[in-house]
């Protein structure tokens, strides 16, 4: 065998091991092989190992046998429906495959075909229009194959909120009309509240506004959940640098029933020429706003004339208002370990619809070393302190914050901390460490730490667009 045979034949070897083997076990494992080709040619090795590691796919046969048992001839009956509906159009057969490669209305067929609607996060309706499926086949299979007893489209909402737009594109002409004729009756419905308009109409084009309620997830216009109007609209410049300056005044009011603590909003401003010009983004405004009861917010925000379209004296104002609630607690005190290099650690009940309903709290004193070996001992010592949080709800928690305060004996504050979480998932835990660093010993002896923590929760959205005239 000559050097240039042996050279070709441990090429092709080694072709067939970066290439061909992670795609022929992934193949004989039930899996997509292409997908592992194209790992194995980036990845030659770590294919194979990640393969190894990986556990087998369900056995289909044991699958089959059991859910066969429990198969009843309606659910074979919707089988023959959706195969006859699907071989009717040849195309919609080819986006079949994008799902599943089993023969049509086998129980492969329905399993993966039922598995691929819930991981689609699409509403059956659309799942079925999208694939020419029968809609109260599909739900069948769901309900028998993967255990759902509740409808699919709950259990997606209540694993995440949806999401519309609440502009509409399609007739946005039809709209604008509608709106046109609000705007003549000087008067803008908002369900249970009616707003005086006749002060911006003259500057007025179009307006519309959406509520969205976090609570129940439907999104609906003007029910009166919170009323907001853009009250002032003032432009100055362009000065020598060419800058206009705007100064935008909101009012709100609270037509809820809960308390609110915190509002979130965004401003854009656009024009129809150039999309996006400016805007104002995550401003935060805390206050405590009582059902019934109404603010004034404001916005201010500098475009240079460069940024614009000049001889468009029309800009569109989008507000975006995002309405909190709050709910906070204050812990009992817990004592600070006497010596370093200890825990003391505190459990203690919460009172909520939102976590708990526990909070554990563990507090480690360490000594402070000198930063070099040759200084003297600082005398001083640090606390690192573990606060263990669970979101028991089915709702987002944002905003989460912890704020510790370190107490001599004399009930004299030493230190403050605080630590934040911007977003805590339903049904989902959390860790905040904050940490006091350089204490001295002597204010340690007998010191107390208090522990207070404050979550918000979304109560709804609420936003409005109305069109201003970018005149001085």
């Amino acid at each position: 065998m000559t050097e240039n045979t042996v050279s070709t034949l441990i090429f092709l070897i080694v072709i067939f091991v970066w290439l061909v083997l992670p795609a022929l076990i992934a193949h004989l494992n039930g899996r997509k092989w292409v997908r592992w080709f194209i790992l194995g040619a980036i990845l030659p090795i770590m294919s194979l190992v990640i393969l190894a590691l990986l556990p087998r796919p369900k056995d289909k046969n044991k699958l089959e046998s059991s859910v066969a048992r429990n198969s009843s001839n309606e659910n074979n009956n919707l089988s023959e429906d959706v195969a006859k509906a699907s071989s009717d159009d040849p195309q919609e057969n080819l986006r079949l495959t994008e799902l599943t490669n089993q023969a049509v209305g086998s129980l492969e067929f329905q399993i993966e075909v039922a598995s691929a609607y819930v991981e689609s996060g699409l509403d059956i309706g659309r799942f079925c229009r999208k694939y020419n499926l029968d809609q109260t086949a599909l739900m069948a299979w769901t309900e028998q194959h993967l255990g759902f007893e509740d409808s699919i489209e709950e259990v997606q909402v209540e694993n995440g909120l949806k999401s519309w737009t609440t502009v509409p594109t399609g007739n946005e002409q039809t709209r604008s009309e509608t709106i046109s004729e609000d705007a003549n009756n000087e008067t803008f419905d908002s369900g249970a509240d009616k707003i005086d308009t006749s002060v911006h109409q003259s500057e007025i084009a179009k307006r519309s506004s959406a509520w969205f309620d976090a609570t129940t997830n439907v999104g609906t216009e003007f029910d009166g959940r919170f009323v907001m109007s853009i009250e002032t609209f003032q432009v100055e410049g362009p000065d020598d640098d060419g800058d206009y300056s705007m100064d935008i005044g909101f009012n709100v009011e609270n037509s809820s029933s809960e308390e609110i603590s915190l509002i979130k909003k965004n401003l854009v401003l656009e024009q129809a020429t150039l999309g996006a010009v400016m805007g104002e983004i995550n401003d935060r405004e805390e206050c405590l706003l009582d059902p019934g009861e109404t603010l004034e917010l404001s916005s201010w925000t500098r475009i240079n004339e460069h940024c614009l379209d000049t001889s468009d004296e029309n800009i569109v104002v989008n507000f975006f208002a995002s309405f909190y609630s709050s709910e906070n607690f204050r812990f009992n005190e817990i004592e600070v370990p006497n010596i370093p290099n200890t825990t003391t650690a505190s459990i203690q009940a919460i009172d909520s619809n939102l976590v708990g309903p526990e909070i554990k709290i563990s507090i480690f004193r360490a000594e402070e070393v000198p930063y070099d070996e040759e200084d003297d001992d600082p005398n001083e010592d640090k606390l690192e302190l573990k606060i263990s949080l669970e979101n028991k709800s089915s709702v987002y928690l944002e905003e989460i914050e912890t704020r510790v305060s370190l107490v001599a004996r004399n009930g004299a504050e030493i230190d403050e901390t605080s630590e934040q979480l911007e977003i805590l998932t339903p049904h989902s835990g959390a860790l905040l460490q904050p940490s006091f660093w350089g204490i001295k010993r002597s204010k340690l002896k007998d010191a107390k730490i208090n522990v207070a923590l404050k979550v918000h929760r979304l109560v709804g959205t609420q936003s409005i667009r109305e069109t201003q005239k970018l005149t001085t």
